[in-house]
C-alpha cells in the first residue's frame, strides 16, 4: 500500500482533471483520513469486492443452470443487442434490460453478504416499535429482507422478470431489497459490483455454451448454502463451458 499510495501522490504532482480522478485521488485530496486509514480503506475495498462478487457470479450461473428458459432469454437478449460478431463491452450493459434483472434476482435471493456490516446506536432509538438502547451492535438480516413473503410474491422462486418495469433497485433507496444496505452506510464498492457482476454474467453467457456434465439436467443443481464470511455454494459446481461465437471474435492470446 506505501509504494501505491507514494506513486500516486507524485502522480498527482501534476494537474488532472475531475474526471480522472479515482477513489484513491479523493481519499488523499481530503485532510479527514490519516494514511493509515488510506491503507485501511484500500485493504478493505480489494478484500470486500473479490469473493463476495465472484460468490455472486457462481450463483447467477446456478440459477441460470436451474433454469433454462431464463438462460435462453438472456442469450437472445445478448444476441439481439450485441450480435455474433463482437463481445460484450461495458457500454452495453444499460442496453441490457433483462441482464440487470438478473443480477437484481441473483443479488435478492442470493445475497452473499447475509447480515451486511454491524451498525451501531450512538443514542437511544425506536425502530418499528423496538426499543434501541444506546451503544448497541445492530445488525440487519439482509437475506430474510429478500426472502419475506408478505413483500415479494413466490419469494423462493428465481424470476428475474419481477424487476422489468419495477421502480424497486438494489441500491439502497427500496427497503425491500438490501443487499449493499442502505443510505449512507451502504457499500462503498456498490457501483464497482454492480458494473463488475453484470459485465462478467454478460461475458460468460454471450460468448459461452454453459452446460452440466453429461447425465446430469437442470434438476440435478441444487442450491445448498454454506454461512461463512460470505454465503456460498456449499458443494462445487462443475460445468462444461465451450465457445459459442466464432473464433475470430475472441482475439488472439
Amino acid at each position: 500500500m506505501d509504494s501505491i499510495i507514494d506513486n500516486r501522490l507524485k502522480e498527482n504532482s501534476i494537474s488532472k482533471s475531475n474526471t480522472e480522478e479515482d477513489f484513491l485521488d479523493v481519499l488523499l485530496a481530503t485532510s479527514k483520513f490519516s494514511r493509515v486509514q488510506v491503507q485501511l480503506l484500500l485493504l478493505d475495498i480489494m478484500g470486500a469486492g473479490t469473493d463476495s462478487v465472484s460468490d455472486t457470479i457462481v450463483w447467477a450461473i446456478i440459477e441460470l443452470l436451474r433454469h433454462p428458459n431464463i438462460m435462453e432469454r438472456l442469450q437472445s437478449e445478448l444476441d439481439d443487442v450485441i450480435g455474433k460478431e463482437r463481445l460484450v463491452e461495458e457500454a452495453d450493459l444499460n442496453n441490457l434490460e433483462y441482464l440487470q434483472a438478473v443480477v437484481k434476482e441473483t443479488l435478492r435471493l442470493h445475497p452473499v453478504a447475509a447480515l451486511g456490516v454491524p451498525h451501531y446506536s450512538t443514542e437511544a432509538t425506536k425502530v418499528a416499535g423496538y426499543d434501541i438502547p444506546a451503544n448497541t451492535r445492530v445488525m440487519l438480516n439482509l437475506y430474510a429482507i429478500g426472502r419475506d413473503a408478505k413483500v415479494w410474491k413466490s419469494p423462493l422462486k428465481f424470476d428475474p422478470s419481477r424487476f422489468l418495469n419495477s421502480p424497486v433497485d438494489v441500491r439502497g433507496q427500496h427497503y425491500e431489497v438490501l443487499p449493499f444496505d442502505a443510505r449512507r452506510r451502504r457499500c462503498v464498492g456498490m457501483n464497482l459490483a454492480l458494473l463488475s457482476m453484470a459485465y462478467t454474467v454478460a461475458q460468460l453467457i454471450h460468448a459461452c455454451t454453459i452446460s452440466l456434465p453429461e447425465g446430469l439436467t437442470d434438476l440435478d443443481v441444487d442450491v445448498e448454502e454454506k454461512f461463512a464470511v460470505t454465503v456460498v455454494r456449499r458443494n462445487p459446481l462443475n460445468l462444461l463451458i465451450k465457445r459459442r461465437l466464432p473464433l475470430d471474435v475472441y482475439g488472439t492470446a
